[in-house]
């Protein structure tokens, strides 16, 4: 977990989808799912929310609205089954904050 954001950041998690050639590939259906620090999960899925930048390449913006350890996972399935995943720790608020 190399990133370190603060409560009330948004963070634009990016994935990238390739078939077994290796080529940049798109998956049929495509889940982004952030695994907040209390355990709650919320999956986004395209194109409501996980939006495509390029063949291959999906975005989502995830609002980081409570302290601790996240986990994203972008996945893939159908025409490409892949996923990649990235933690990151949310600092706890201290100035103003409750």
């Amino acid at each position: 977990m190399a990133h370190s954001y603060d409560v009330g950041d948004v963070v634009m998690v990016t994935v990238t989808f390739r078939n077994a050639a290796g080529a940049l590939a798109d998956p049929s259906v495509i889940n982004v799912i952030a695994s907040h620090p209390d355990g709650s999960v919320v999956t986004e899925v395209y194109p409501t929310n996980v939006h495509k930048d390029s063949t291959g390449v999906f975005h989502c913006e995830v609002v980081l609205d409570a302290p601790g350890k996240w986990w994203v996972r972008g996945q893939g399935t159908g025409a490409v089954t892949a996923a990649e995943e990235v933690g990151f720790v949310v600092a706890a608020q201290r100035a103003g904050g409750a």
